[in-house]
């Protein structure tokens, strides 16, 4: 298994909020909400910010112009907006209205649930449905920016073991500081196909939490029968599994989380419930 080696970004990263308040000479925070600056300064066309005894500097008229971008402005050596563009994908992480949580949007789709709920919160109902408690190992489907690996740690999971197969989104994640905590010894990040991946486990792991990408002829394996044997073998027995499914409209029909309980009884899984706030199945190898 390829091993990823997380590594936060050592600048700065800026919400448009953030950004109009440097240009108000507003009392600021940095990255996203997460750290005060030591100082800011404007001289001439810059803007001076000082960070654990490091000078940034970027273009006033740049950081004016952020303000009414949807975007996280990235400042280091030089500047750039958090995103990647591919010959297939449009990767980006963007900022909530209103608030400094981010989300990652790739060709447009929020990869996070944004209404009523914040990405993070939404990780911590998710955990917490799942019954993360201190010293439960956990295998995670999809890193995503890591808020779920991350809720699991704070939960007191004594190892999180979290596969994404997509590089350009851990690129993003190291450069999102609501991200930072994936950098811990307790959070192995697995690069590659779950599907593949998830053949190498077998009765491990005390909770599995199950987050795949909507149902799409493209992501359909995520949601086979073959797959959840495969994650049943990865269970130590007594072992939770927490499948998120969405809301029951998100697929043609409102039978999609009836169908997928179906299919993980079919292969040896007993439903526990269907959890209305986290939108997902827990369910138990017994």
């Amino acid at each position: 298994m390829e091993i990823f080696e997380f590594e936060s970004f050592k600048g700065i990263a800026l919400t448009p909020n953030e950004s109009s308040n440097i240009i108000n000479e507003s009392l600021s925070t940095i990255n996203c909400g997460r750290d005060k600056p030591d100082y800011i300064n404007k001289f001439n066309n810059k803007i001076e910010i000082k960070f654990n005894n490091k000078i940034f500097e970027i273009d006033y008229d740049i950081l004016k112009a952020h303000i009414n971008r949807r975007s996280i402005i990235l400042i280091d050596q030089g500047y750039q907006e958090a995103e990647i563009r591919t010959q297939t994908n449009y990767y980006k992480l963007v900022p909530l209205e209103g608030s400094n949580f981010v989300t990652l949007e790739i060709n447009g789709i929020h990869m996070h649930r944004i209404k009523g709920i914040s990405p993070i919160d939404d990780a911590k109902r998710k955990t917490s449905v799942a019954g993360v408690k201190k010293g439960t190992r956990v295998l995670e489907i999809g890193t995503g920016l890591g808020y779920t690996a991350i809720s699991s740690l704070k939960l007191g999971a004594r190892e999180v073991v979290t596969i994404e197969m997509d590089e350009n989104v851990l690129w993003l994640a190291e450069r999102n500081p609501w991200s930072r905590e994936l950098n811990s010894e307790k959070i192995k990040i697995v690069l590659g196909n779950a599907i593949d991946v998830i053949k190498n486990f077998y009765n491990e792991f005390d909770i599995i939490i199950h987050d795949p990408p909507r149902f799409t002829s493209s992501t359909s394996m995520l949601y086979s029968s073959e797959f959840y044997r495969n994650l049943l073998s990865a269970l130590k027995p007594n072992g939770i599994l927490f499948h998120y499914t969405g809301e029951p409209g998100r697929v043609k029909g409102k039978s999609f989380p009836s169908r997928i309980s179906s299919r993980l009884k079919s292969v040896g899984f007993r439903i526990l419930r269907y959890d209305d706030i986290a939108m997902g199945i827990k369910a138990k190898k017994e």
